[in-house]
């Protein structure tokens, strides 16, 4: 029974009237019939239009509400393409056990069904697939991969447009199924693969079996065990690539497979690897495509390209494929012009030179072409996506948008430099192959920060966007510092820096996942001892774990980097491996930390020394910066100080100033060590100086460090005007802080305006505090305990009776935490009974917190025997009857 009439039968309606979804879409005809559901043309009541409403097909072990929240995630990833290429979803909602989305309502034949009418020549062939291409392109270029292109995913309007449909919505379903539901779905497709096409049945005009053969589903179950320990296979079996044959994730690369598939298809009537099932596909795909003499000359080495089973040797992007594509397409079209002239001198030259011809190969690049290649990492389209955001943190936003501009133009400035004459430098030039390798890792940085998009990304930005800017040379900007100086696996090196840069903006468990993609792809690569793969993916999975606080797991990733570098000599990798692995040793606790890692600093000099680094360049400045943090380990202060001087002054020269601001930070916490904080006050504001004049945005997480560190300084006096001069730098957060800093800041203010004695600001300090508890839905015990701490006693010492009813929550709250937070509470709480004179109240508090601080560790004991030993306040000091015992614990 069809979906609809099993949906029509829960809603009770009979077959008369129109089913009415969420008592808005009236459904008035059924459309089609495919492997994940059916499309109905419906009305939509509340906006007065047309729709197309797909009921999606899942089996009886999908979770509905997982269904649905998987497809809302890819309709609102969806909705961020805004393309004349691509459908628009509208909506997806749940109705009677039942998922549907709607979508934009076009008439016309899917690609397959228009691309069989007869008269279809090649020209309108290669239209139409330009066409899907640019809206695949549209939809990358916001972080959205298809995930299942084929030509039923692909509608032709009868306003001649094509649009690209179903994004993501085969592998929000499968992703849900069981392995074999989901392998059973994945041979649901039209045609079957009974039989592939030959040369034979094209010949004879014969048509493709509609059947489905039963030993395709013996088959795929006899693969299970092999697949599943993969993952799922998301896509259509003949158009999904070799990574989504062996159930690994898709990216758009993955959809540039499937779309030269379907391009091979349509222009030759059969597909490229013949088989039915994956292992006869996979052996299809190693032997390599076949049928290739059927198509134009210069267009076989642009989809063979893309056919590519290592993703990293097919095109850089569906942009990159367009661009060949026109070029070749246009060239196509002036030949078929001259050959059309009809004069005599062209039928001798059609005579003397046709039969002859010279190979058709796209048109020469020229340099325009070249540096408008950049557009597609950083253009109009990155530009409008990104603006998204900009009600999520205008101000970061405008930033990020802003550099991104300017690293463009000084790309195309370096790219111009490299061009001969109007044409482009040889695609393997050295220079060009360095400028394509930042381009790329440009396009991959603004695809990460469009798709997250969020406040706390946002916040982290400039972090990442300092990697993109290139280190200086006596000849310019040195961009061959984005290349590996010898030959790496391109999808190994891709994603170590897609993990590196996602630790960057937050995002660690990502990170972590990148990493070890990396590496198991490097692990699997080659049988050597020593591979820089292997180099590779350990030193980023060592960042992402330094990044994380887990710096024994990064020291031990970092020997083993250290370890496949040395056995190939792979520099890129050391230098930095061992100037990471000295600043972790000098956060180390042991004894010999310190000396440790000066000694690392000691072997990583003289490498740095060979390489002949520019005087500019970062990685100077960063072994400056390791050195410096072993002395100050060493307590060797003044020699640390001076050593971050030399760093920030190598950053504001590469103009770094994101590097140059954590160089001022760790000269603050030097003289804070030292507690000469008139000193680090001064080197914090040198600080937030650097972020003014770099125009950083307010939100910028270190920004946010640095009105922290100056907060607490100013808290730490007891000068009055001090103390409000830290109100400042708190009320700096809370305006511009994440939700946890804010509440980490609100609860400072509390704690400054009472030591103010300002009732009025302490109360209204202490709502807001309150308040912003209140809102927060996954504040952890930690944080609240904190401010109930705070608010309690603020409340408590203005009379309010739900002072101890806070403190009391907090008490409660404070048993699964540690003995310092359990001591803190108690103690304001202590202080403030002796200060209102409930003294037996106070009395019974001191002894039961002695007994508990027996188990105390030794600072925090003598922290605690610091304060008893003090003795109680006021009236409560003075009864001998109420004095708490002295005994130590």
């Amino acid at each position: 029974m069809a979906e609809f009439d099993r949906l029509r039968r829960k809603l009770g309606f009979s077959n008369e009237p129109a089913p009415l979804i969420d008592a808005r879409y009236s459904v008035e005809q059924t459309l089609g019939r495919g492997a994940m559901g059916e499309v109905h043309l419906a009305h939509d009541r509340r906006l007065e239009r047309q729709v197309a409403l797909k009921v999606v097909r899942a089996s009886s072990t999908v979770d509905p509400a997982m269904l649905q929240a998987r497809l809302e995630r890819e309709a609102l990833a969806l909705a961020r393409v805004d393309h004349q290429n691509v459908i628009k979803i509208h909506d997806v909602g749940s109705h009677a056990g039942q998922t549907y989305f709607t979508m934009q309502f076009v008439p016309g034949p899917t690609l397959r069904e228009w691309q069989r009418e007869p008269t279809r020549g090649r020209a309108e062939l290669l239209d139409a697939y330009l066409q899907a291409a640019r809206g695949l392109a549209a939809a990358h270029a916001v972080g959205v991969v298809h995930r299942d292109f084929k030509p039923d995913n692909v509608i032709v309007g009868a306003d001649g447009l094509v649009r690209v449909l179903d994004f993501g919505i085969a592998a929000a379903l499968r992703t849900e199924l069981s392995p074999v539901a989901a392998l059973e779905r994945s041979r649901e497709f039209e045609p079957t693969l009974t039989q592939a096409p030959t040369r034979a049945d094209q010949a004879a005009g014969a048509t493709l079996d509609a059947g489905r053969s039963t030993s395709t589903l013996d088959t795929a179950r006899a693969q299970l065990p092999q697949m599943t320990r993969a993952g799922t296979l998301l896509g259509t079996l003949p158009y999904m690539s070799s990574e989504q044959l062996e159930g690994r994730s898709a990216d758009a690369r993955s959809d540039q497979f499937g779309f030269c598939v379907a391009m091979w298809e349509a222009l030759t009537g059969a597909r490229p690897f013949e088989g039915r099932t994956v292992s006869s596909l996979q052996a299809g795909m190693k032997a390599g495509p076949s049928g290739a003499e059927a198509l134009p000359r210069w267009l076989r080495p642009l989809l063979i390209r893309g056919l590519a089973g290592d993703p990293g040797d097919r095109w850089p992007s569906m942009n990159a494929l367009i661009d060949a594509l026109e070029r070749g397409r246009g060239r196509g079209r002036r030949l078929a012009l001259g050959l059309g002239l009809g004069s005599s001198l062209a039928a001798a030259l059609v005579l003397g030179r046709v039969l002859s011809p010279a190979p058709e190969l796209p048109p020469a690049e020229t340099c325009e072409d070249f540096i408008a290649q950049l557009d597609r990492a950083w253009g109009p389209t990155q530009r409008r996506a990104f603006s998204v955001h900009a009600g999520v943190d205008p101000t970061a936003t405008a930033y990020a948008i802003a550099t991104l501009d300017e690293l463009a133009a000084a790309w195309k400035l370096a790219a111009a430099a490299t061009c001969e004459g109007e044409a482009a430098p040889a695609t393997h030039a050295t220079a060009r192959a360095c400028l394509d390798a930042w381009r790329e890792r440009l396009g991959a940085h603004v695809e990460l920060l469009v798709e997250r998009g969020d406040a706390k990304s946002l916040a982290r930005a400039p972090d990442l966007l300092a990697r993109l800017v290139p280190p200086s040379s006596a000849q310019g900007r040195d961009y061959c510092a984005f290349r590996p100086s010898q030959p790496v696996d391109p999808e190994v090196w891709r994603l170590g820096e897609q993990a590196r840069a996602s630790v960057l903006l937050g995002d660690i468990d990502g990170a972590f996942t990148l990493a070890d993609a990396a590496l198991t792809r490097a692990r699997g690569m080659d049988s050597r001892s020593f591979t820089a793969e292997l180099a590779v993916g350990h030193a980023s999975r060592a960042e992402v774990a330094a990044f994380a606080g887990d710096a024994d797991a990064a020291i031990a990733e970092l020997a083993r980097a250290e370890l496949h570098a040395l056995g190939t000599e792979f520099i890129d990798v050391l230098l930095p491996a061992w100037t990471l692995r000295a600043k972790l040793l000098a956060f180390g606790e042991g004894s010999d930390a310190a000396d440790d890692a000066l000694a690392q600093v000691e072997r990583a000099e003289p490498l740095a020394f060979a390489l002949e680094l520019a005087t500019t360049d970062p990685r100077r400045a960063e072994l400056l910066e390791a050195r410096g943090m072993s002395e100050r380990a060493r307590g060797q202060h003044a020699a640390a100080i001076a050593l971050h001087h030399q760093a920030k002054a190598i950053f504001i020269a590469a103009g770094q100033p994101t590097m140059a601001l954590k160089s001022l930070i760790n000269i603050g916490a030097n003289y804070q060590d030292l507690d000469e904080l008139a000193h680090a006050r001064q080197a914090y504001s040198q600080a937030v100086a650097v972020v003014d004049q770099a125009g950083l945005p307010p939100s910028y997480r270190n920004r946010i460090q640095l009105e922290r560190d100056l907060g607490l300084i100013a808290y730490a006096s007891e000068d009055p005007s001090e103390l409000r001069e830290g109100l400042q730098h708190f009320e700096f957060i809370v305006a511009h802080g994440t939700e946890a800093e804010r509440l980490d800041a609100l609860e400072l203010l509390v704690a400054i305006a009472l030591e103010l004695e300002d009732t009025p600001l302490t109360l209204a300090w202490t709502e807001r505090a309150l308040t912003a508890l209140n809102e927060r839905t996954d504040a952890s015990v930690a944080d609240t305990v904190r401010i109930q701490r705070v608010a309690g006693i603020a409340l408590a010492i203005a009379g309010d009776p739900r002072g101890e009813t806070l403190l009391l929550a907090a008490e409660r709250g404070a048993e699964a935490l540690s003995l310092t937070v359990q001591f803190n509470l108690q103690r304001s709480w202590i202080e403030w009974l002796e200060r209102v004179e409930r003294c037996h109240s106070a009395h019974a508090r001191r002894d039961a917190l002695e007994d508990r601080m027996r188990a105390a560790e030794d600072e925090l004991l003598a922290t605690y025997q610091a304060w008893r030993d003090a003795g109680p306040t006021s009236a409560c000091a003075s009864d001998p009857a109420r004095a708490p015992q002295h005994d130590n614990p």
